[in-house]
């Protein structure tokens, strides 16, 4: 069974041994389990890369853009300089 957060994925792992009971208590059914070789990991490193990796295109885009304001920039520079030597 695996259960999604914002900060971290916790996963449980059991094996069934019996349904014994069930009810409903006329909105929702409910079901009770004997399990038994639970384990419970917590796994808060998936959603910390996907958050990583969103910086990094984030920063990527953003680099992306200011080296296409200082090409323009340079560009500029480039025009000025050339009308400058023309006097």
């Amino acid at each position: 069974m695996e259960r999604a957060y914002p900060d971290s994925i916790e996963i449980d792992d059991f094996r069934i041994v019996r349904k014994y009971h069930s009810d409903d208590n006329g909105e929702s059914c409910f079901d009770w389990y004997e399990i038994t070789d639970h384990s419970h990991y917590v796994d808060k490193f998936t959603p910390a890369q996907g958050a990583i990796e969103t910086g990094i295109s984030d920063s990527q885009d953003a680099l992306c853009i200011l080296s296409e304001d200082v090409e323009l920039r340079l560009s500029e520079i480039e025009d000025a300089l050339c009308e400058l030597s023309k006097e």
